[in-house]
């Protein structure tokens, strides 16, 4: 059975739009869409989009089986994304995000909160199920990167220090950083356990997939204006009707097996014309790595 709605609190792509207030768990102020409330010269509706976490590795096919999907994808093949996190508030469903190393996991900084609150679990595939391939483990703590702009989501990335330290397995690895910037056109995986309903709400609880290519920047500013910074890039499919949604904010986005974006934040659920914007994984190497050798 799918998880309900109405017990689970509802996260963004991105949780809100620039300009706009809200946590990843909450619908922000009348103009907060999809993780996003308003940009500069955007008029952006109330749509949840949750994209945020889900990225998953390498684009293979048959990387997803037919069936429940987000928005447009599909239900991945089970433990095929070994780096998957998923957040936890509580009990609550929060965030999604990718594991580095035994100790530390990458997330969007937008889905800050107190790390006493969170828990995280790593190789898991079906939420409803007890998975002997499953691990849960403590956020002992959060570190956003020191230029995040609330305002804007600009710098949108934050790790995560986790104990005890992570069993590696066939299904729990962790993901590759990024060496350069990723081309336009490439193809990505993304995943997660977010919405897949476009109108509406139905949250899955098993792990969803979706292919989806990168886009130019000419292309993603031609939808978002000036609201995007160099710090963003577009994935998707400007047709509309596949997207990641609701609950998958900071979950990676994997080309071939490295990690190229975190789900940041976007317009609507698989509306025509817009797609989810990620934070641009390759401009942050360097901090992530001296941000875990200094703590």
């Amino acid at each position: 059975m799918s998880l309900s709605p109405s017990s689970e609190p509802l996260i963004r792509v991105g949780s809100r739009l620039p300009g706009s207030k809200g946590s990843p768990g909450t619908a922000s102020q009348s103009g907060a869409g999809r993780g996003l409330g308003r940009g500069p010269g955007l008029e952006m509706s109330a749509i949840l989009v949750k994209v945020s976490a889900l990225i998953i590795l390498g684009v293979a096919a048959g990387c997803c089986e037919e069936d429940d999907r987000i928005v447009g994808g599909s239900e991945c093949v089970p433990h095929s994304v070994p780096y998957q996190v998923y957040i936890r508030n509580f009990r609550r469903p929060w965030c999604g995000a990718s594991l580095l190393n035994a100790h530390w996991i990458l997330t969007a900084a937008h889905c800050y909160i107190r790390p006493k609150v969170l828990n995280v679990w790593v190789g898991a595939h079906d939420l409803s199920v007890e998975e002997s391939s499953r691990q849960s483990l403590r956020v002992i703590r959060a570190i956003r990167h020191p230029g995040y702009d609330y305002g804007t989501t600009d710098n949108d990335i934050m790790l995560l220090k986790v104990s005890p330290a992570v069993r590696f397995n066939d299904n729990v690895r962790p993901v590759q950083l990024p060496g350069s910037c990723s081309r336009n056109g490439t193809r990505c995986l993304v995943s997660g356990w977010g919405n897949t309903a476009i109108d509406g709400e139905a949250y899955p609880n098993r792990l969803q997939c979706l292919d989806v290519p990168i886009l130019s920047d000419a292309e993603c500013r031609a939808s978002y204006g000036d609201s995007l910074t160099p710090n963003m890039f577009c994935a998707g499919f400007l047709e509309g009707g596949k997207e990641a949604c609701q609950v998958d904010s900071g979950g990676p986005l994997v080309c071939d097996g490295v990690q190229r974006g975190i789900v940041s934040w976007g317009l609507d659920c698989g509306r025509p014309g817009y797609t989810t914007i990620y934070t641009k994984l390759c401009n942050y190497t360097a901090w992530i790595n001296e941000t875990i050798t200094a703590n």
